[in-house]
């Protein structure tokens, strides 16, 4: 037991040093490597605000997604943005977003 339990101590150590050795952007660069392609890029604000509006509107009137959310502190228009998104995506490049 004292043999294998240093030997996992001992990689452990190591591993851990490895992880403390990581720049911030080099996860950054990760991340954005992974997504690259993936995601779209930011609606403008004018486009934002609108959709900001009509989620509003949908949320009162308890229409889904993400009407549930309407009560949040943080980003109650999140997974609603995303959906509109998604349409988005499917309508500009004539994709069933189903498959």
């Amino acid at each position: 037991m004292n043999k294998y339990g240093k030997e996992i101590k001992d990689e452990i150590t190591k591993k851990a040093k490895k992880i403390q050795s990581i720049k911030p952007e080099e996860i950054t660069q990760f991340w954005e490597n992974v997504y690259l392609g993936k995601v779209s890029s930011a609606p403008k604000t004018e486009e934002l605000i609108k959709l900001c509006d009509l989620i509003k509107k949908r949320y009162e009137l308890g229409i889904p997604p993400g009407f549930d959310d309407f009560g949040k502190k943080s980003n109650p228009y999140g997974d609603a943005l995303i959906w509109f998104d998604m349409l988005k995506y499917a309508k500009n490049n004539q994709q069933n977003i189903n498959d």
